[in-house]
C-alpha cells in the first residue's frame, strides 16, 4: 500500500471504533482502546490516528522495550501516555474496544478490529470486525469502495488531510464488516 492507503487505513480503523462505541453509548475519549500488537509496524498510523481521537490507550506487546520507546513518542507528540504492558488479562478486562494485528488467542467479549484477515476469534457476543467499505457520490453500480481502491484515488489529489478529502469529495463512511459481512 502506499502511504496515503495506509493514512485511509488508520483513519478508517479509527473512524469504525469511534462508531461502533457510540452504538455502544460509548465516547472514544473516554473508553479505553487496546492495541496488540503494539511494536508492529502496521500499527503504528493507527495508534498515532487513535491518539488524535482518545485519551486512554493501552499497548499490549511481547516486546515492551520497543513499545515503550513508541509510548514515549506518542507522549511527546500527541499529549497521550498510552499504557504499556504484556498482560492480555489486564487488555480483556479494562479495554473497551481492541484493535489487534495478531491472534489474542482467548475468546474475545469485546469489541474487535482485526487487522489480520487470517485472524479469526473463538467464538464471541460482540462485535468483530475487519474491513469497512466507503459510499462515494460517483457512480460505480454495486461495486464496494475498498480502502485500498479509494486510496488510490484520493492519493493523487493534492490534499493530505484524509478527514479534509473525503469531506470535500462527499465521501462517507458506509458499511463495517467482517468477511465481508456487516457487523453493525
Amino acid at each position: 500500500m502506499s502511504d496515503y492507503q495506509k493514512s485511509l487505513f488508520a483513519y478508517s480503523v479509527v473512524k469504525s471504533v469511534q462508531l461502533v462505541l457510540r452504538l455502544r453509548k460509548k465516547s472514544i475519549k473516554n473508553s479505553c482502546v487496546a492495541i496488540y500488537d503494539a511494536a508492529e509496524e502496521i500499527n503504528g498510523r493507527i495508534l498515532y490516528e487513535l491518539s488524535k481521537e482518545c485519551k486512554y490507550v493501552v499497548l499490549l506487546s511481547r516486546d515492551i522495550l520497543k513499545t515503550r520507546c513508541i509510548a514515549d513518542y506518542v507522549t511527546a507528540n500527541y499529549g497521550v501516555a498510552p499504557v504499556v504492558t504484556n498482560d492480555i488479562g489486564y487488555v480483556l478486562k479494562s479495554a473497551d474496544f481492541i484493535i489487534a494485528s495478531n491472534s489474542l488467542g482467548n475468546e474475545i467479549n469485546k469489541p474487535l478490529w482485526c487487522i489480520d484477515n487470517m485472524y479469526i476469534p473463538n467464538s464471541t457476543n460482540s462485535v468483530i470486525i475487519n474491513d469497512v467499505s466507503y459510499a462515494v457520490p460517483w457512480d460505480i453500480g454495486n461495486l464496494n469502495m475498498s480502502i485500498e481502491l479509494l486510496g488510490s484515488i484520493l492519493g493523487i489529489m493534492e490534499e493530505k488531510d484524509i478527514e479534509k478529502s473525503l469531506k470535500y469529495n462527499g465521501i462517507i463512511l458506509d458499511k463495517i464488516m467482517f468477511n465481508s459481512i456487516l457487523s453493525c
